[in-house]
Formats: structure tokens, C-alpha cells, sequence
């Protein structure tokens, strides 16, 4: 029954690591909190800061980089976050896919166990059968078969111990496979976030790019009203 304990207990610890982030995650998590919350503090300020400075001045080609550089470094470790939930994910489901297999391959065992453990019960019933009737005519066999029948106990603690691992099998690898569904569905869920959020960095990147065109092109429309007009040219007939 050592395998039986060994297969609850690996259980147990599998739920518990659901229930445990490690430090590096955790700093990951803040890490990408904090640039969120930093990025989001200077794009919302951008348009009204900007909007009261000249077109060329080169305050707004510097507030655009930064906010732009503040998009980066959040998705950066918004990136970075996912990718390590991605890997710790993966640890995961593939010990709970071990357990599975564990639990699946517990009942072949426990049957095996369960009919040696009959062979041996039939053997020791015979014993006691061929004993009880030489007792009658050997007294001093008396003490063999006290030390049979005690055998014969333990023996049929061990069969009660198997037929009860047999009976919670079932239930130990229903809830284990529903365990690896629940976390391929999560994996899958992860795998398209991380994927949205590439997509995100994309538009983002492509955002900024021309919100920077645009402030340069409003600097050379400036440029080009307050321009002085260019000299008449004077025609030849004129000289």
C-alpha cells in the first residue's frame, strides 16, 4: 500500500503547488504592474501636455518618446510575466499529467497485489486446514498454527488495505484527469494572451510611430506658413 499513500501524497503537493507563486513570479507580477501603472500615468497626460507647447518645439517629440518608451518597457514586462506563468504552467500540467498516469497505471497494480494476496490466503487456509487436523492427534502443533492464524490476520489486513485502494481509484483518477483538463485549458488561455499581447506591442509600436510622424509633420507645416515668400524673379525684358 506504500504506492497507494504515494500516489495521495503526490496529490496533495500537486494542489498545493497550484496554491504557491514563486518569488520570481511575484516580482515578475510587480515589475509589470508598476510599468502599467507608469505607462498609463504619461499617456494619459501626453495630448493635454503637448497641446500647449508650438508644434516644432521639441518638448513634444520628447513626450511622445517617452510615453512610447513607457508603452515598450510595459508590454516588455507584461511579456516577461506571461512567458514565466507560461513556463511554471507548463511544470504544472506535466507533473499532473505524471499523476495521471500514476493513478492509471495504480489499478493494474492493485490487482496484481490483490490476487497474490489471495494466493497466498488460499495457501495459508490449507495450511490451517491440514493443521487443524493434526492438532487433535500433535498438541505441539499448536503453537504453529496460533502463529498461522495470526499470518492469516495480517494477511487479511493487507487484502482490506488493497480493495480499499481499489475502491478510491476510480474517484483518485477521475479527479486527476479532471485536474490535467483544467490546466490544458488554462495553458491554452495563456498561449492566447501572450499571443493578444504580442498583437497589443504591435499596434502600440505602430500607434506611436505615427503619432511621431504627425508631430512632425504639424513642425514642417509650421515651418512652411511662417516662412518668408520667396523673391519674385524678375523676367528678362525687364532687366
Amino acid at each position: 500500500m506504500a504506492r497507494t499513500l504515494c500516489v495521495w501524497f503526490l496529490a496533495a503537493a500537486a494542489a498545493t503547488a497550484q496554491n504557491t507563486v514563486p518569488s520570481n513570479l511575484a516580482a515578475l507580477e510587480q515589475t509589470a504592474r508598476q510599468r502599467a501603472e507608469e505607462w498609463t500615468r504619461l499617456a494619459q497626460s501626453l495630448e493635454p501636455s503637448i497641446a500647449r507647447l508650438l508644434p516644432c518645439d521639441t518638448k513634444v517629440t520628447d513626450a511622445i518618446s517617452a510615453v512610447r518608451q513607457s508603452s515598450s518597457a510595459r508590454l516588455a514586462a507584461q511579456t516577461a510575466y506571461l512567458r514565466a506563468l507560461v513556463q511554471e504552467d507548463e511544470r504544472e500540467t506535466e507533473a499532473a499529467r505524471r499523476l495521471l498516469a500514476a493513478a492509471q497505471t495504480l489499478a493494474s497494480e492493485l490487482g496484481e497485489e490483490k490476487t497474490d494476496i489471495a494466493q497466498e490466503q488460499a495457501g495459508v487456509d490449507v495450511q490451517l486446514m491440514d493443521l487443524a487436523a493434526s492438532v487433535t492427534r500433535r498438541p505441539s502443533l499448536g503453537e504453529s498454527q496460533a502463529v498461522l492464524r495470526q499470518i492469516a490476520e495480517m494477511i487479511k489486513q493487507r487484502a482490506d488495505l488493497v480493495q480499499g485502494g481499489l475502491n478510491r481509484r476510480e474517484a483518485l483518477t477521475a479527479a486527476v484527469n479532471s485536474l490535467v483538463s483544467a490546466l490544458q485549458e488554462r495553458d491554452s488561455a495563456r498561449a492566447a494572451e501572450l499571443s493578444s499581447l504580442e498583437s497589443e506591442s504591435t499596434r502600440w509600436n505602430a500607434y506611436y510611430a505615427a503619432r511621431m510622424a504627425r508631430a512632425q509633420t504639424e513642425c514642417s507645416i509650421t515651418k512652411g506658413a511662417l516662412a518668408p515668400p520667396a523673391p519674385a524673379r524678375r523676367l528678362k525684358g525687364n532687366q
